[in-house]
C-alpha cells in the first residue's frame, strides 16, 4: 500500500515540485515589493502557459 502511494507521487513529482517552487518564489517576492510580485506571478504564468503547451504537445502544429 505504501508503494502504491510512493509510485502515485513519484508519477506526478516534477508538477508538484513545480507548483511549490512557484508559490514559494511568488511568496518571497510578495514579502518584498508588490511590483515584483507582479512580475513574478506574470512569469510563472507564462512557463505554466508553456510548460502545458509542451506536455499536451499542441506547439508541434
Amino acid at each position: 500500500m505504501i508503494l502504491k502511494f510512493f509510485k502515485a507521487i513519484w508519477a506526478v513529482f516534477d508538477v508538484i515540485m513545480f507548483v511549490l517552487a512557484a508559490i514559494s518564489a511568488n511568496l518571497t517576492t510578495y514579502y518584498q515589493q508588490h511590483v515584483a510580485f507582479g512580475i513574478s506571478m506574470t512569469i510563472t504564468f507564462i512557463l505554466a502557459g508553456l510548460i502545458s503547451e509542451l506536455i499536451s504537445g499542441k506547439g508541434k502544429e
